[in-house]
């Protein structure tokens, strides 16, 4: 089983919470489980933070962090209890109206938007103060499938929390991201008032089936989805616990390459002059990239 740091974003600077949190993937007794903070030392317990950030101070903050964190787990088992997997269509309406209540109990002006022919997309948007910079942070509700499900120790949507660990579809991929954020926006709220910037949510629920939907979403609503700045739901932080900043990303790129010669089958004392779709193809490959891995494609 491999360990890679928490898939999320962070809210601000100010609002960087459970910086010590990673995301557990391996095999499927690994899948969706996500570590209690750890201290630098490695053992558990409340994280360490910076005290101040961007002339902030933050202790009271990360207090009301640490003590609302309970109820953010609960939340959060409520949240992975939904088996949304957009490749079944499972869950979706209902998930989507959870996520909706969430923002709207947090204090954002929340709505659901039909797509056509996919699930609602959910948008949220808290304005403090129209001169202030906005931030966008996009999310999805859905997840993957499960199986092969005999592989699981655990029902994947029973979530539990065991040995320091909570274990559940999503929680890493990306339902606990969501709830951590709605948890640093809620922290700042109850000590501060309100957030030193605008926010704005948009929750998809087909993410993890390429998101057929959401580019109509996009473009039938830009003006709404505004923003100075925007975070996906992906993203990590350095091993000290750091939030960094990635300059780029990649794409993917399907392609199915077919090679054709002769009509029928050929007998193998033919192979030293009749062309060979195999080798073709392989030829083909060659021409992508080189034996040092390096991309050959202009």
């Amino acid at each position: 089983m491999t360990c890679t740091p928490f898939r999320s974003s962070i809210v601000s600077p100010e609002a960087a919470v459970r910086s010590r949190t990673y995301a557990f993937r391996g095999r499927a007794h690994g899948r969706g489980c996500i570590a209690a903070p750890m201290h630098s030392s490695g053992s558990y317990g409340p994280p360490t933070y910076p005290r101040r950030v961007c002339g902030l101070a933050l202790t009271d903050v990360l207090a009301r962090v640490e003590a609302d964190a309970g109820k953010a787990l609960e939340i959060l088992k409520e949240y992975v209890r939904f088996p949304t997997i957009s490749a079944h269509k499972r869950a979706q309406p209902e998930t989507a109206a959870f996520v909706r209540r969430l923002l709207a109990e947090s204090g954002f002006e929340a709505r659901e938007y039909p797509t056509d022919g996919g699930p609602n997309v959910v948008f949220g948007q808290m304005i403090v103060d129209e001169r202030k910079p906005t931030l966008l942070m996009y999310q999805h509700y859905d997840v993957q499938p499960v199986d092969p499900l005999d592989e699981w120790k655990r029902d994947p949507f029973d979530p539990t929390i065991e040995d320091g660990k909570f274990w559940g579809r999503g929680c890493a991929d990306t339902k606990g991201n969501f709830i951590m954020q709605l948890l640093a926006v809620q922290a700042w709220q109850g000590v501060e008032g309100r957030p030193p910037v605008n926010l704005k949510f948009v929750v998809e629920g087909e993410e993890e089936v390429g998101s057929p939907h959401f580019g109509s979403f996009v473009q039938a609503n830009q003006q709404i989805l505004h923003a100075d700045g925007a975070t996906i739901e992906g993203g990590d932080h350095l091993h000290e616990g750091t939030p960094k900043i990635e300059l780029g990303c990649k794409g993917i790129l399907y392609v199915e390459m077919t090679s054709r010669t002769a009509k029928v089958d050929q007998h193998s004392s033919y192979a030293a002059i009749a062309p060979n779709p195999a080798w073709r193809l392989i030829h083909a490959l060659m021409t992508l990239r080189d034996a040092k891995g390096r991309i050959k494609v202009p």
